[in-house]
């Protein structure tokens, strides 16, 4: 999710943006590989801190930090596979399709519709902890938030004034860190080809803003997203296994 200022930098980084939607603390872990000496000082920032659930994304290929994170009570929640595309090679879209548009103020509560329901593969549907009214709408508060957000764009496919789904686009600093956020599309409009359409409209957006580097994140179990990100160019880059830590709830 989005980061804040990490009030400890040694081990961990508070989640501003996470902390505030859920109303208790929430912080994630710096590195992607375990020791036990780490482990008792992420307890230690973590008590010091107050943090109530701890997100942690661990080298895959580690053996002993899956181990460490089992045995200190960390729950795997997500298999989470990061993958990007050049823009500066091969074919790519420069136009905006007619049926793409920036979203306005007025799309928001479809947006947010769309949003409550369209990420059921995401970690945060695979953590029982989580309160299951606030799953959809974590999704929702992230499309208000990227259109409210001058610096991002929110690119909605509308075709007979039917918003059919949205994607959005984070251009990061200096033309490097950008990323697709998310996409959805509509229950009803699903297997029509609009995902794809809305990809290359990223695509297109991100090539016309002298972005020459895009990534995206989707999920093991989200085999769909995964196949649409390849034939669109898309190369897998990193996978990482995703945990959550519940303090209260553990002993490590």
């Amino acid at each position: 999710m989005m980061s804040g200022q990490s009030k400890d930098p040694e081990c961990c980084q508070w989640l501003d943006w996470d902390s505030d939607f859920f109303g208790f603390g929430v912080a994630q872990v710096e590195s992607k590989i375990l020791t036990q000496a780490l482990c008792y000082d992420i307890e230690r920032w973590c008590q010091r801190n107050n943090v109530s659930c701890l997100y942690f994304a661990a080298a895959a290929d580690d053996l002993a930090t899956m181990r460490l994170a089992e045995a200190f009570g960390y729950q795997l929640v997500d298999v989470r596979i990061l993958l990007h595309k050049s823009l500066g090679t091969g074919e790519l879209p420069t136009a905006l399709s007619p049926q793409v548009r920036r979203s306005r103020a007025e799309d928001l509560p479809t947006l947010k519709a769309l949003s409550r329901g369209a990420f059921t593969d995401s970690r945060f549907y695979y953590d029982e902890h989580i309160p299951a009214h606030l799953r959809g709408e974590l999704y929702a508060r992230w499309v208000e938030t990227s259109h409210l957000n001058p610096a991002d764009a929110v690119l909605v496919w509308e075709q007979s004034g039917v918003v059919m789904g949205y994607v959005t686009c984070h251009p990061g600093e200096a033309g490097t860190g950008a990323k697709i956020g998310l996409l959805a599309v509509g229950h009803q409009f699903r297997r029509s080809g609009v995902g794809g359409l809305l990809l290359d409209a990223a695509v297109a957006w991100f090539y016309r803003a002298s972005v020459d580097r895009v990534s995206v994140v989707t999920q093991a179990r989200n085999i769909v997203a995964q196949r649409l990100y390849q034939r669109r160019g898309f190369l897998v880059e990193n996978v990482s296994l995703y945990y959550h830590k519940w303090r209260q709830m553990s002993a490590g």
